[in-house]
Formats: structure tokens, sequence, C-alpha cells
């Protein structure tokens, strides 16, 4: 069979669209368009499902992972500052009673004077 020349396939194209309408291309092509947007909203759906069924899983394990390493931060942060706590208390307790020995002597020989006092009243 002898290949067609240009102008045989252009004439041949020109017969079959003869008695189409440019109403029927643009329904042709609307019909086009809705199957196309049909189809990508379908697989933009799909995508989307993949994507969240797939970072779902990732979350959490990202989740756990974050977890874990909060709870042990938190553990040692509680043990940080129970002994701080305690180092703070005793440091305060040390300052307290350094300031008031002083007093205990002052009230001790103020104790002793008024018994003096007292005893040679009587």
């Amino acid at each position: 069979m002898a290949e067609k020349t240009f102008e045989e396939r252009v004439s041949a194209l020109e017969a079959q669209l003869e008695n189409k309408t440019e109403q029927h291309f643009r329904e042709h092509a609307e019909l086009v368009d809705r199957r196309l947007a049909e189809n990508f909203r379908e697989q933009a759906e799909l995508i989307d499902r993949l994507f969240v069924y797939r970072f779902e899983g990732l979350d959490k394990k990202l989740d756990a992972k974050l977890d874990a390493r909060l709870s042990s931060l938190e553990n040692r942060l509680d043990a940080k500052l129970a002994a701080l706590g305690e180092s703070l208390e005793s440091r305060v307790d040390a300052r307290i009673e350094a300031k008031v020995k002083p007093l205990k002597a002052d009230l001790a020989i103020i104790k002793h004077a008024v018994g003096v006092l007292l005893t040679r009243l009587a």
C-alpha cells in the first residue's frame, strides 16, 4: 500500500469532519475536560490517602521516640530539681542557724541576767 501524501491525509480529515459543527467539537472538548478532571481528582484523592497513610505511621513512630526522650529528660530534670531543692534547703538552714546562733547566745545571757536580778530582788 502506497503511503498517502500530506494533502491526501488533510483532505481525508476534512471529509471526516465535514458534517461536524463547532458545537459538536465544543461538547466533545467539554466531555474530555470532565473526564480528565474526574481522573485527576481521583488520582489526587488517592495520593492524599497514601500520603496520610505513610505519614501517620511515621508520625506515630516520631511521637513514640519523642515521648521516650522527653520522659527521660523529665526524669533527669526531676532528679536534679530534687537534689537542688535539698541542697538549697540545707544551705538555707545553715545560714539561718548561723544568724540565729548569736541571738540564742544573747537570749541566754539575758535570761541569766534576769534570773540574777530576780534572785537579788527577792
